[in-house]
């Protein structure tokens, strides 16, 4: 009897608003759009940096569905360009100041509340990048060297430590020496190793050599164990933005990088903790990030520009597409996305809601091909399952590993050499009744995971295809012909789970059945002889 290669599918059910990956939730309607950064509450609300269409230009809170959330009345003059959350709000930064607000919108009343300022002999200082570090205390970087509040004021070279009270800490500034001598772009903090990495336009560091990127330890000191060896070609390339993975892997990006080290690396880059290209890591997209997200161990999502849809699912560990090796649901439909390559339109910052829904803000005014301006929620697959653990088999029952609310099965045809589906099967288990290769696909409604293959193949079934009988035409469609039938049996039709869809008895040696009220798939025709099997044909009926 030829084996057959078995798969089952099923559907699982997430907590999500869609049911499709990458469907865009378009009863979230949001009342104003951001360039900045997107922070997501616990109860579900949403702050937002920047507001370019709602009179102040504080940053502004939604509710879940997008609406404006009239009780949070923070207010700004220069605008919010990013946010940092602390322990009782948030940190507003703005283009030359720092305020620090409550949950409700309202400035801390202690005398370090706002720093002021910056400026100094650079012309017009602004503030590129803020970061928080493990104990709350914050590191910003830009263009400027002098900073102040209203209680005191610090020389500095384009980086400067707040304290979580907004005060300056005086330690930091005296250790970074003569700082940095062009502009900081972008920071990055490793809160395991208590890390802060800069990324810029500057050459040195404290008297330094480094072009463009390096470590500092948490109190301002140069850690030179981190070495970029010739570093990005400043002034004209430098990175953008820079990312900690969980491992402490960098990874490092620029819309105007070319090389790093010497090496030609276009864009984008993943660095050792040592600051060395990561061998395993060969990564071209043919455009840059601007933001990450970690879904697991082995999968990030970045968005940025220049790459398709301006999103992509890709491997940490070498930068490769991951739809393969059963992960095609790391896959977005056809067009979903801002527009490819479109100067000044790009995807600027991913923001998780919860397991399988995001926030995607940029400088779009469509999206997936319809009006959506700068901020929309999706539905999007972050489930990154082991594969082979998707199905099991036990007492002589194939199951998922994976709850689900609807299955469907097929079945691996070796005369045929086709996939044909089990009818009538939304059960989460099967008990198969031949031996081959068993595999399980699992929806959960917006994802679809392929299991590695079981083989099943010392199953103890005894040879069926042996009998005189004959079907035809087979595979069969409407209509199927048994002839060499014994009048006074019993002709009945199972699936391949031995569940009985048709039964009738045999009246003649030859009888023509009608397969209409059955679905495509693998069937077993047997020939009961007082509730006996006495012999058994293999049918596909094909639809």
């Amino acid at each position: 009897m030829n084996k057959l290669l078995l798969s089952i599918s099923m559907v699982i059910t997430l907590q999500a608003f869609s049911q499709v990956q990458g469907e865009i939730e378009t009863t979230f309607t949001p009342a104003i759009t951001t360039l900045g950064s997107v922070i997501v509450q616990d109860d579900g609300k949403i702050v937002l940096a920047n507001d370019v269409t709602v009179t102040g230009s504080g940053p502004k809170r939604l509710n879940s569905d997008g609406t404006l959330d009239a009780s949070f009345t923070a207010n700004s003059s220069g605008g919010t360009k990013l946010l940092l959350t602390h322990s009782t709000g948030y940190y507003c930064v703005a283009m030359n100041k720092i305020t620090q607000i409550d949950n409700s919108g309202a400035i801390l009343n202690n005398n370090n509340a706002t720093l002021y300022g910056i400026g100094g002999d650079i012309d017009g200082g602004t503030i590129n990048s803020a970061v928080k570090l493990a104990d709350g205390s914050l590191i910003i970087g830009g263009h400027f060297d002098q900073i102040y509040s209203n209680v005191s004021s610090a020389n500095v070279n384009r980086i400067v430590k707040l304290n979580q009270n907004m005060s300056f800490n005086s330690s930091f500034t005296t250790t970074i020496g003569t700082g940095f001598n062009n502009d900081v772009k972008c920071l990055a903090v490793d809160t395991v190793n208590n890390k802060i990495y800069v990324g810029g336009t500057f050459t040195s560091f404290n008297g330094n050599s480094v072009n463009g990127i390096c470590r500092l330890n948490a109190d301002g000191t140069f850690d030179s164990s981190f070495d970029p060896g010739t570093g990005f070609s400043v002034p004209t390339e430098y990175p953008d933005f820079m990312k900690v993975m969980h491992d402490g892997r960098l990874l490092v990006s620029g819309q105007t990088v070319t090389t790093y080290n010497g090496n030609s690396l276009p864009y984008n880059n993943m660095l050792d903790y040592s600051g060395s290209a990561n061998a395993n890591f060969t990564y071209s997209l043919g455009g840059y990030i601007t933001d990450m997200e970690e879904i697991s161990e082995e999968v990030m999502l970045i968005v940025g520009n220049g790459f398709n849809g301006d999103i992509n699912y890709r491997y940490s560990t070498t930068g490769a597409n991951t739809n393969y090796n059963g992960k095609d649901h790391f896959t977005f439909p056809a067009g979903f996305g801002v527009n490819n390559n479109v100067s000044n339109t790009l995807l600027t910052s991913i923001t998780k809601v919860e397991n399988g829904i995001y926030l995607l803000g940029g400088t779009f005014s469509t999206f997936s091909g319809s009006t959506h301006e700068g901020l929309v929620k999706v539905n999007i697959c972050d489930n990154d399952l082991d594969l082979s653990s998707i199905i099991t088999w036990n007492n002589g029952v194939l199951s998922s590993s994976i709850t689900g609310t609807s299955y469907s099965w097929l079945a691996y045809d070796y005369d045929t050499e086709e996939n044909i589906p089990i009818s009538n099967n939304t059960d989460p288990s099967i008990t198969p009744t031949v031996p081959g290769m068993y595999q399980v696909i699992v929806t959960d409604g917006t994802c679809t995971y392929k299991s590695q293959f079981l083989n099943l193949s010392n199953l103890s079934i005894s040879d069926l295809e042996t009998s005189v009988i004959s079907v035809f035409p087979n595979p069969a469609s409407d209509l199927v012909t048994l002839n060499n039938l014994t009048v006074g049996t019993t002709l009945q039709f199972t699936d391949m789970t031995g569940k009985t869809v048709l039964e009738t008895s045999v009246s003649t040696e030859e009888m023509t059945i009608d397969l209409n009220a059955l679905n495509g798939g693998i069937y077993f025709v047997h020939i009961m002889n007082n509730s006996e099997v006495s012999t058994s044909k293999k049918l596909v009926i094909s639809k």
